[in-house]
């Protein structure tokens, strides 16, 4: 492929800069296309409600222990130290510079690209961490397996209230309504893998590209180069922990045309009908987050008591590489320092050790990479029997994501989440009208929008999803297409608005 592709700056939707306002935006705005995909993504809500989602500690009151937001501001200070050693590589340069593309305005694309792939790689996340990814897989897995069991009793809508709201809402088919359920439900619908591997990447891919409202329902409306260097998972439903680029769900059935497109744009080769190969600065976003968490992470629990500074220096001293960046860092301070700047100086050395290591794998893979054969993270190295990166994964396993008070709060964000779904699902699924229109009120316009205008494409409806908007009744949408909408509201809200929503619904506040 060209190396011109890679740095697609084609959008989903043809932007007005691109043709009648260039003259405009050469002469006013100094930003290229990548510089103002930064700009969306900083004042978008998405970004913005990241700051109360959980990185690692749900629910906490500790201010000093990090949100989705400061661990994404973080992975971004690192992805923009990997673009500034990958900018002074000439093989890298030489590789993926345009040749009209001069070096002020490459390093400015490539900047600009990773810094915003790190900024919004976390964008899709729902409410507490990736348990909350965890919840709303297994609750989906839970309600389908109930509505089959269901479905094949004499008097289904005895068994379960989905079907018997469905069944009895005035003007409808019996005999249909069963029918469209069956078909729905059939194990062979890849619809239901939006549901059952429901994943933030896949989410964050959605939210970009349709959820997050800029002024249409194209979403954000970023370079291709951008969406193709944020999808981690290039692939629908595709699953093969052996290939990097279908390790999880990356992609939702309804952003199938969207993935294509950007994927086109960028030149990027397909594996077979439902993924792709990834775009070679996935690799470094990856990376960037991989650095943020294995040592942030640590910070945290540090912070909260829970371990010592000698505790990290001991687990990262059974290392030989290790051992010598706690040595580099003990060379910067003095023994009766206090713990808080110890860490500081480590975190620091750390960090240049972890960027040192992703540019030169970066670099020594560099072929296997672009011709899509690179099947590892860059800083977890099978081959490397003292990999470091392994090292501390496997002991923040042990000590820190285990944790009881971890654990206890995972059991609330479960009540919470569950509850939550409960409550919408039968709201949008309601016999009557009141309940359906109250509840459709209530979500987010954005995500009722979004759903409203791919149920009209499928209709082959020429009208605006916000002309109908108003008079709309949520039972007129597919099963798919309510359960869509509560997946997408749900999914977006932060912790603290799922747990006081939560309390509303259930009456336990006013």
């Amino acid at each position: 492929m060209s190396k011109e592709n890679y740095l697609s700056n084609i959008r989903l939707r043809k932007s007005k800069t691109d043709d009648e306002r260039t003259q405009e935006v050469e002469n006013k705005d100094k930003r290229n296309s990548f510089e103002s995909d930064f700009g969306r993504v900083v004042f978008s809500s998405a970004c913005r409600r990241l700051h109360d989602k959980t990185q690692v500690f749900p629910l906490t009151s500790d201010d000093n222990i990090h949100s989705r937001l400061t661990h994404s501001m973080e992975v971004m200070s690192i992805g923009r130290s990997l673009a500034a050693d990958l900018y002074d590589n000439p093989e890298f340069k030489s590789r993926f510079q345009p040749d009209e593309m001069s070096d002020t305005d490459f390093y400015r694309t490539l900047e600009s690209i990773l810094m915003t792939t790190c900024l919004v790689h976390d964008i899709g996340n729902p409410p507490f961490g990736h348990f909350g990814e965890t919840i709303i897989q297994n609750y989906f897995e839970d309600l389908f397996f109930k509505l089959r069991i269901a479905l094949r009793s004499e008097n289904p809508e005895e068994y379960n209230d989905i079907i018997k709201n469905i069944l009895t809402t005035k003007g409808v088919n019996k005999d249909v309504e069963k029918g469209k359920l069956n078909k729905f439900l059939d194990e062979n619908n890849p619809e239901l893998l939006d549901f059952t591997m429901f994943d933030g990447n896949a989410q964050g891919f959605r939210v970009l590209t349709k959820l997050q409202f800029l002024n249409d329902l194209k979403g954000l409306n970023l370079c291709s180069g951008t969406l193709a260097a944020y999808l981690k998972y290039p692939n629908i439903g595709n699953k093969n922990k052996g290939l990097a680029s279908k390790h999880k769900h990356g992609v939702y059935t309804t952003e199938k045309n969207e993935l294509m497109q950007v994927m086109t744009n960028c030149g990027i080769d397909a594996i077979d009908e439902t993924s792709y190969m990834r775009h070679p600065f996935s690799y470094l976003m990856e990376a960037a987050d991989t650095i943020c968490y294995l040592i942030m992470d640590y910070e945290d629990a540090i912070s909260k008591e829970w371990l010592r500074y000698d505790d990290l220096c001991g687990i990262l001293c059974d290392n030989p590489n290790g051992r010598e960046v706690v040595a580099k860092a003990k060379s910067h301070y003095k023994e009766s320092d206090p713990d808080k700047k110890k860490v500081v100086q480590l975190r620091s050395d750390l960090m240049s050790y972890f960027v040192n290591q992703t540019v030169n794998r970066f670099m020594s893979n560099l072929d296997r990479i672009i011709e899509g054969d690179f099947n590892e993270e860059l800083l977890f190295d099978e081959s490397d029997p003292q990999n470091l990166a392994k090292l501390i994964q496997a002991s923040s396993r042990d000590r820190i994501y285990s944790h009881k008070e971890i654990e206890s709060l995972e059991i609330t964000s479960s009540t919470v989440m569950t509850g939550l779904m409960d409550n919408y699902i039968k709201y949008f699924f309601h016999k009557d009208d009141n309940f359906r229109k109250r509840a459709k009120h209530i979500v987010s316009h954005t995500c009722f929008n979004a759903t409203l205008q791919e149920h009209l494409l499928a209709t082959g409806s020429q009208a605006k999803a916000w002309d109908v908007y108003k008079d709309f009744d949520p039972k007129d949408f597919t099963i798919g297409e309510r359960l869509r909408i509560v997946r997408d509201f749900i999914s977006g809200m932060t912790d603290k608005y799922a747990l006081s929503h939560y309390q509303e619904l259930n009456g336990l506040k006013l």
